[in-house]
C-alpha cells in the first residue's frame, strides 16, 4: 500500500493578510522507489485536475527531513493519501482545508473570500466538477 502526506504552505495557507495567486502544496511520499514515486506523481496529476492553480512539490520522507522543508515553510498538514482512491481523498481534504481556512466565522469567511476570490473560484469550480 502506498501512502503520502499532503501539506499546504505559502500565502494561501498563511495567517498573513495577503492575496494568494496560487495554492502551494507538498506531497511527501514514503520511499525512494518507482512505486512510491509513481504514486506521488499520480497524486500530483490528480491535484492539477482539481486545482489548476496548484504548485505541487514532491519530496520523499528522507528528502523532506534532510531539507527541513516543512519547518522552513511552515507547512500545514492537510491529510494522508493512500492508493485506495486518492482522487476522492483529495476532494475531501480540499473541501475540509478550504472550509477550515475561513476561520469559521462569517467575518472570517468574508475576509478570506475577499483575499482569495480568484483562487477560490478556480478551486471550487474544479472540485465541484470532478
Amino acid at each position: 500500500m502506498e501512502i503520502a502526506d499532503l501539506y499546504g504552505f505559502g500565502s494561501f495557507f498563511s495567517d498573513q493578510n495577503s492575496s494568494p495567486r496560487d495554492v502551494d502544496l507538498l506531497i511527501v511520499h514514503q520511499r525512494i522507489d518507482n512505486s512510491s514515486i509513481n504514486f506521488a506523481i499520480h497524486c500530483k496529476a490528480a491535484i492539477k485536475g482539481l486545482i489548476p492553480c496548484a504548485d505541487t512539490v514532491l519530496l520523499s520522507t528522507f528528502e523532506e527531513q534532510e531539507l527541513a522543508f516543512l519547518q522552513k515553510c511552515s507547512g500545514k498538514f492537510l491529510g494522508r493519501l493512500t492508493d485506495a482512491d486518492p482522487s476522492a481523498q483529495l476532494k475531501a481534504i480540499f473541501r475540509f482545508a478550504f472550509a477550515s481556512s475561513t476561520g469559521g466565522s462569517v467575518r472570517g469567511k468574508f475576509q478570506f473570500a475577499k483575499r482569495t476570490a480568484s483562487v477560490m473560484r478556480d478551486v471550487h469550480v474544479h472540485i465541484d466538477r470532478a
